[in-house]
C-alpha cells in the first residue's frame, strides 16, 4: 500500500519477512520467486494457482465434513512446516487459504501480516490482521506466536463446518471485543448436524489461553479425525460457553440423562454378569453406546448442554462398558457407580462449578442402588462369577472452605480405595506424592502415601494453590498460590504449616523447582512481559532473570548435580525442551520432534529425562538421553499423560492421566511397564511430585 512505501521500517522488515517465507517449500504453501523493488515498489513475485480461493467455496455454505477434513489436513501441514521454520503468518482465513481446480489448497501470503505487525502504526482505520480470526492475544496487542496461527485455522475449521465465523460484531472493535472476552457462539447451535465430538475440537480450538489450545496443525487435524469416529477431546476452560446459547438448565436434568446410563446398564448387568469374554464385552459395548443415545436425546433443544457436558455422558457409558467384569458382580456395581460418580462431578462442575455438591448429593445413593444391585446379581450368578468381591467406601463428604484467618493444617481423610487400572498392576509402596486436587471445591495440596493410603490436604486457603515440589531433604514444600491475588511462590513445610510468600511480585509466578542444595528456587515468571525462568533464594531474596529471551521459556528443573537446568521454550518457532547453566549462560536445544516437547524432569542418577509430547496426537509420557537420543514413549493410551516424576531410586514415575475419565495420579514402571492408578476420586488429581 502507498502509505507502507516510505515507511523505512516496514520496508524492511517487509522485505526480511517475505525472504523468509521464500524460504518455505511445501506443496500446500504459494510458492515465493523472487522478493525486489521496481520503479520505487516493493514487489513479491509468487506462484500463479489456478482456481478459487476457500472464501469463494465457503459462499455456497458449509462443506461437507470430508471436504473440510481433507482442507485442514493440508492446511495443517503447511502451516507446521512453516512454523517449524520461525515462519508465523498471522493472517490465515479462507481468503488466504487457494483451493486448485484438482483439490489441492495452498496457503499464500506468508510474511506480509508479519511485517506489517511489527511496525509501530497509528494510521486511524488501520487494522492489522482481519478482526473474525484473529487470536485473543493478538487483538489485544499481546505476544503472538505459531498458536495464532492455530488459532485462525479453528476460525477457518468452524467455518468450514457451519458457514459463518464465531464472532462477528457489528464494527471491527465489536468483534475484537468478543474475541477477547466473549465465549464462541456454540458450533451445534450454528450446525445441528454437527457431532458433540466435532464441536468439542472446535471449542478446543478456539481456547482463550494459547496454552490450551492444540500446539500444532498436526494435532489439531488428527483430533478432528477422531472426532468423525466418535472420538472426544475435552474442552479446557477458557473455552467454555453457554451451553447451545441458551440459559443453562438446572443440573438435575443433566443427573437424570446420566442416569439413564447408569441405570440401563445396570439393568443388564445380571445377563452380563452370566455371559463371558468377548460376548460380554461386545455386548457392553452395545448396550453403553445405546444408552448414551439415550441419555444424549434427553438433552436435545433448549436443553442441550456444553460439549463437556455431553463428553462426561459419553465417558460414563464408555467407562462402564469398559469395566463390566462378567466375573464379579460387586466389581461391576462398583464400576457402575464410579463411572456415574465420576461424570457427576466433571458435568456438574462444567455446568455450575459444584462438582463436590453433585457427589455428595447423588453419588451416595447411586452407590447404594448399585451396591443392591451386586447382592441381586451374585445371588443369582454361579458361585465363582463372584470370587472378586470389593467392599464400597462411603464417598467423601464435601468440606467447607476456612475462614480466611484459619491456620492452615494437614486434614487426613480416608485411604483412597482404587480400582487397577490395568490387569495385575498395584501402586508400589514407599515414599509420598504431593499433588493439587479439586476434590473440595477449589484446587488445593494434597500428599498421599504411595499405597494410596495416608491421604491429606496441607493447604486450604479458598484461592488456587498449585505446582507443588518438596525441598531435597523432604521437609518444605514450595508451591505456586493466587491468594495474594495473583500467583506467587509460597513455601511451607510438609505438613502444611508455616506458609510464607517468597515472590512477592504482582507478575504471575508459577512452577518452583528447588536446588539440589537446598538453597535456591527457579521458577517462571512474566514480570519482565514475557514468561522467563527466574531464580531466587530460599527466603525469596535476590530474584534474578536467567533465561532473558523474547520467548516464552517455562517449567524450569533442576539437574540432580545442580549444573544443568531444563526448561520448555518456543524460542525457534516450536515448543522444545532446552537446557542451559544455572547462570543462564550456554542455553541449548535438545533435539526433538516437531510436535513439542513439554514439563522436562531429570531422572535422579542425571543420565536421563522424561518428558510428554504431543507427537502421536495426545499427550504421552517419553523419556530420553540428556543429547535427545534414545527417545522412547513409556506410555501408549487413547488419554492424556503428562507431569512425569520420578520416584528417588529413579525405578519408577508418578504422572498424570484421564485414562480412566477423569484426571487422576498414576505409577509406573521407569519402563512404562505396571501402571497403576494411585488416586480415584473425581476431583480431578494433577501435578505429582515424588517425596526424596
Amino acid at each position: 500500500p502507498d502509505y507502507f512505501r516510505h515507511d523505512a521500517q516496514f520496508v524492511a522488515r517487509f522485505q526480511r519477512e517475505a525472504r523468509a517465507a521464500a524460504q518455505l517449500n511445501h506443496p500446500n504453501i504459494v510458492a515465493v520467486y523472487d522478493v525486489g523493488v521496481h520503479g520505487g515498489t516493493h514487489y513479491i513475485a509468487m506462484e500463479y494457482v489456478e482456481g478459487s480461493s476457500l472464501r469463494e467455496r465457503l459462499a455456497a455454505g458449509p462443506l461437507p465434513p470430508p471436504e473440510a477434513q481433507r482442507i485442514l489436513d493440508q492446511v495443517a501441514a503447511a502451516l507446521d512446516h512453516a512454523h517449524r521454520r520461525g515462519v508465523v503468518h498471522r493472517d490465515i482465513k479462507p481468503g488466504n487459504i487457494l483451493l486448485t481446480a484438482d483439490g489441492v489448497a495452498k496457503v499464500t501470503d506468508f510474511g506480509i501480516a508479519r511485517a506489517a505487525d511489527g511496525t509501530q502504526l497509528t494510521r486511524t482505520g488501520v487494522i492489522l490482521g482481519t478482526p473474525e480470526y484473529m487470536a485473543p492475544e493478538q487483538a489485544a496487542g499481546g505476544t503472538v506466536d505459531h498458536r495464532a496461527d492455530l488459532y485462525a485455522l479453528g476460525v477457518v475449521l468452524y467455518q468450514m463446518l457451519t458457514g459463518q465465523a464465531p464472532f462477528r460484531g457489528t464494527t471491527p472493535h465489536a468483534t475484537l471485543h468478543a474475541v477477547i472476552y466473549e465465549p464462541p457462539r456454540p458450533p451445534r447451535e450454528v450446525n445441528p448436524q454437527l457431532s458433540s465430538a466435532a464441536e468439542a475440537v472446535l471449542l478446543k480450538a478456539l481456547a482463550k489461553e494459547p496454552g490450551e489450545r492444540f500446539q500444532s496443525g498436526r494435532e489439531m487435524a488428527q483430533a478432528y479425525r477422531r472426532s468423525l469416529a466418535g472420538t472426544m477431546v475435552r474442552v479446557p476452560p477458557s473455552a467454555r460457553g453457554r451451553a447451545g446459547g441458551r440459559a443453562r438448565r438446572p443440573a438435575l436434568l443433566l443427573g437424570v440423562s446420566i442416569a439413564v446410563v447408569v441405570l440401563l446398564l445396570l439393568g443388564v448387568g445380571g445377563w452380563l454378569l452370566l455371559a463371558s469374554g468377548e460376548d460380554a464385552a461386545a455386548r457392553a459395548t452395545a448396550e453403553a453406546q445405546s444408552a448414551t443415545g439415550t441419555a444424549l436425546a434427553m438433552l436435545e433443544g433448549d436443553s442441550r448442554a456444553t460439549a463437556e457436558v455431553l463428553q462426561a455422558t459419553q465417558d460414563a457409558a464408555q467407562l462402564t462398558a469398559r469395566a463390566l467384569d462378567p466375573h464379579s458382580a460387586t466389581g461391576t456395581a462398583l464400576a457402575l457407580a464410579a463411572a456415574w460418580g465420576t461424570a457427576t462431578a466433571q458435568a456438574e462442575q462444567g455446568a455450575t462449578g459444584t462438582a463436590v455438591a453433585a457427589e455428595t448429593a447423588i453419588d451416595a445413593a447411586v452407590r447404594e442402588t448399585a451396591g443392591a444391585m451386586a447382592s441381586q446379581t451374585a445371588a443369582a450368578a454361579p458361585t465363582e462369577t463372584a470370587t472378586a468381591s470389593v467392599t464400597p467406601t462411603s464417598p467423601p463428604t464435601a468440606t467447607p472452605k476456612p475462614a480466611p484467618t484459619a491456620k492452615p493444617t494437614a486434614t487426613p481423610l480416608p485411604p483412597t480405595k482404587t480400582p487397577h487400572a490395568e490387569p495385575d498392576s498395584k501402586p508400589h509402596s514407599g515414599g509420598r506424592i504431593v499433588f493439587v486436587s479439586f476434590r473440595d471445591g477449589n484446587p488445593n495440596v494434597y500428599v498421599i502415601n504411595t499405597d494410596g493410603s495416608g491421604l491429606s490436604r496441607l493447604t486450604s486457603s479458598g484461592a488456587v494453590d498449585g505446582h507443588p515440589v518438596w525441598s531435597p531433604d523432604g521437609k518444605r514444600i514450595a508451591f505456586m498460590s493466587e491468594r495474594d491475588g495473583n500467583k506467587e511462590i509460597y513455601v511451607m513445610n510438609a505438613d502444611g504449616s508455616g506458609q510464607v510468600n517468597l515472590s512477592r511480585n504482582p507478575a504471575t509466578d508459577a512452577y518452583p523447582a528447588w536446588s539440589p542444595d537446598g538453597k535456591r528456587i527457579l521458577f517462571e515468571s512474566d514480570r519482565d512481559g514475557n514468561r522467563e525462568i527466574y531464580v531466587m533464594n530460599t527466603d525469596g531474596n535476590a530474584q534474578i532473570n536467567l533465561s532473558r529471551n523474547p520467548a516464552k521459556d517455562v517449567q524450569p528443573a533442576w539437574s540432580p548435580d545442580g549444573q544443568r537446568v531444563a526448561f520448555y521454550s518456543n524460542r525457534d518457532g516450536n515448543v522444545e525442551i532446552y537446557v542451559m547453566k544455572p547462570d543462564g549462560s550456554d542455553q541449548t536445544r535438545i533435539p526433538g520432534s516437531d510436535q513439542g516437547e513439554f514439563t522436562p524432569a531429570f531422572s535422579p542418577n542425571g543420565k536421563r529425562m522424561a518428558f510428554m509430547s504431543n507427537r502421536e496426537g495426545n499427550r504421552e509420557i517419553y523419556v530420553m538421553n540428556l543429547d535427545g537420543s534414545g527417545q522412547t514413549r513409556l506410555t501408549n493410551h487413547p488419554g492424556h499423560d503428562y507431569q512425569p516424576s520420578w520416584s528417588p531410586d529413579g525405578t519408577r514415575l508418578a504422572f498424570t492421566s484421564d485414562r480412566a475419565g477423569s484426571l487422576d495420579i498414576h505409577i509406573m514402571n521407569a519402563d512404562g511397564s505396571g501402571v497403576a492408578r494411585l488416586t480415584n476420586h473425581p476431583g480431578q488429581d494433577s501435578d505429582p511430585a515424588w517425596s526424596p
